[in-house]
């Protein structure tokens, strides 16, 4: 009888282990499952403000951030304010470029060599176009910055902005201008990663 007992007691041991087992086996697959559906989702996120991004981002607002680029803090900080300031003739092509056809400066900097004076029609509309581009590109890195869409994917596509060697830093001296990580943290932090990442290359291929 003791026998029999032992047995059904070893057999009910034997079944509670299994469920154990199961259940922590279904946990598991559960994880994995969630942990494939949030990578899959962040992917998507990312996708989808990159074509946010192509659908806002325009021939113009390219330019003007080239242009954008050449600028001091001091002529970021007029642009910004919307006020009158000189540019070098050097930048005349980019300048053209942000600017509408109707523009007086298209006759009035066609033979000109030396400074190209910007009216101040022109700031506002130049102005509206760098301040909209940053806005969005600050909304898109807020979700590499916050983790919420796919990291490496955003830098793949955005990485070339921040550019050490050609002094661009996704136009540091606007964004100075303009009150700094304050205002735009994420584009900030973005730069400062992408400079960091930039700087272990380049250790790296030294030592190799």
């Amino acid at each position: 009888m003791s026998s029999l007992t032992d047995w059904i007691i070893a057999g009910s041991s034997i079944i509670t282990a299994a469920g154990v087992v199961f259940v922590a086996f279904q946990a598991l697959l559960a994880q994995k499952s969630l942990k494939a559906d949030h990578e899959r989702s962040r992917r998507e996120k990312a996708i989808k403000l990159l074509m946010h991004m192509d659908v806002i981002r325009q021939r113009q607002s390219s330019i003007a951030r080239k242009f954008a680029e050449t600028l001091s803090f001091e002529q970021s900080k007029a642009l910004l304010n919307q006020e009158s300031f000189t540019v070098d003739s050097k930048h005349k092509e980019l300048l053209l470029g942000c600017v509408s056809k109707e523009s007086s400066l298209h006759e009035s900097s066609k033979n000109s060599n030396g400074p190209i004076e910007i009216p101040v029609s022109d700031c506002a509309d130049i102005r509206w176009q760098i301040v909209s581009y940053l806005n969005n590109l600050e909304s898109t890195l807020s979700a590499w910055r916050h983790n919420v869409a796919d990291r490496d994917m955003l830098e793949e596509q955005y990485h070339f902005l921040v550019s050490p060697s050609d002094g661009h830093y996704l136009l540091k001296e606007f964004r100075k201008a303009a009150g700094g990580p304050r205002h735009f943290p994420s584009i900030e932090e973005f730069v400062l990663h992408i400079q960091n990442k930039s700087k272990n290359s380049s250790g790296k291929a030294q030592v190799a």
